[in-house]
């Protein structure tokens, strides 16, 4: 007979055969559950905060992971921290964290070029037992020796309930003995540029840009960087360079909502519904009520024209019906220019509808319950000439002064112009403006 020990929870499999006198035998076999022992303690360590330093690392330097943990326990707790890069452990830190309290943990890895991914996890050591309590992954771009700079985009908040404003970071750094001019751009998922660049990095220096967005729309939200020191397109000229950064909205109490217009490309005269549908996650009574729709950054409903008619704004979902929808009809006819434009003219031939061909729309509604969500529609016609007047009057390589934003200042169809709300934003054939960022 024999004691086992087990330093980790969890159900063990055991199986025995116990021979006694002559020729007896028995043999058995089954499962235990192996349970924490319990202290009389309850809570959690938690990761509060995971950073590396340098941002924009580069082969050979050595990179600084700092973490914090905090300890939820109502006792001083011992914990483990780990670090992994692609899989491969790295090393480890050790040390205790004290009553509703938190720690920082240091760990270092000689950067290797190119992407990888790290992953830190946390143990709580209890004598010869260690318990898993919290984790996170992420990844890491390291420069070749042969760049010249190196950029990155991060976010925060990069978890929201419902949607709301975020902030991004564009960091620049530059490896070079001579400054460095940047050009280029963030785009959302749908390729929508909502913030140009073009800036200049100091001679073996960094920089940091920084702007505000508002995002909607429940799911992960994918924001593209691209920079390089020659003319800001991707075409393959100069040194580029991408990052990405994703926000995930996650769904306010009980309710998942989501949008759908159809058709997203719109010619004028007619028109595109949105279907706004509704979900609720468990069983419950809510009621929802349509307060506001915004076309291109104004408000077009409950106060303004025909054009955006609302079938049944207010929904009620209980056990017993827990989907339902309803429609927002928008036709793109004189009366919504009219209303939009506020009857100021900016090109000196074509009607007021004339001059929503080209662009991109965004849809949005507003719920009571802090329920905010989005969608995008283009604008079309068949008339080539209006396109070509369209890229005459609104330049496609910068955000400077163009017949649009001069559109915007008079008109106010932009929420704001400079500092970061979405409003219209403008496309001439496969490209975008955004008038978005600050």
């Amino acid at each position: 007979m024999a004691t086992v020990s087990y330093s980790k929870s969890g159900t063990y499999s055991y199986s025995g055969s116990f021979s006694f006198g002559q020729g007896y035998s028995k043999t058995d076999s089954g499962e235990i559950v192996v349970a924490r022992r319990d202290t009389g303690t309850t809570g959690s360590l938690k990761i509060a905060g995971l950073t590396y330093i340098p941002k924009n690392p580069r082969e050979g330097e050595f990179i600084s992971f700092i973490v914090n943990v905090t300890n939820s326990y109502s006792s001083s707790q011992k914990a483990k921290v780990i670090l992994y890069i692609d899989k491969e452990k790295i090393g480890e830190a050790s040390g205790e964290v004290g009553v509703n309290s938190w720690s920082t943990f240091k760990l270092k890895w000689k950067a290797k070029g190119g992407k990888h991914y790290y992953r830190v996890v946390i143990y709580r050591v209890n004598g010869d037992a260690e318990e898993y309590e919290d984790g996170e992954t992420g990844e890491l771009e390291v420069a070749s020796l042969d760049q010249q700079f190196a950029v990155s985009l991060d976010v925060f908040p990069a978890e929201l309930e419902g949607g709301g404003r975020v902030f991004f970071t564009v960091g620049l750094r530059n490896f070079d003995y001579n400054a460095i001019p940047v050009r280029g751009f963030v785009v959302d998922e749908d390729g929508a540029i909502i913030k140009n660049i073009e800036d200049r990095i100091p001679a073996k220096g960094v920089k940091n840009i920084t702007f505000s967005y508002l995002v909607y729309g429940v799911g992960n939200h994918t924001f593209k960087l691209f920079l390089d020191n020659y003319d800001g397109e991707a075409n393959g000229k100069g040194e580029e360079h991408w990052s990405k950064a994703t926000i995930e909205v996650k769904p306010v109490g009980d309710v998942v909502a989501s949008m759908s217009c159809y058709p997203t490309t719109v010619p004028l005269d007619s028109s595109t519904t949105c279907t706004v549908s509704f979900e609720l996650k468990s069983p419950a009574t809510v009621t929802l009520n349509l307060e506001e729709v915004d076309f291109g950054g104004k408000r077009v409903w409950p106060e303004g024209p025909s054009s955006v008619i609302v079938k049944e704004k207010t929904i009620t979902l209980t056990p017993t019906n827990m989907q339902d929808d309803l429609t927002i009809t928008i036709t793109i006819n004189d009366e919504l220019a009219n209303y939009y434009f506020g009857e100021r003219p900016w090109l000196s031939t074509g009607s007021y509808k004339d001059r929503l061909v080209g662009y991109s729309y965004l849809v949005k509604a507003e719920f009571n319950e802090s329920i905010t969500i989005t969608d995008a529609i283009t604008v079309s016609s068949g008339d080539s000439s209006t396109i070509e007047d369209l890229e005459t009057a609104v330049k496609v390589t910068g955000v400077g002064v163009s017949a649009l934003e001069e559109v915007a200042s008079h008109a106010g169809q932009l929420e704001i112009v400079a500092s970061g709300m979405l409003g219209k934003v403008a496309r001439v054939g496969s490209k975008f403006l955004g008038f978005v960022g600050s």
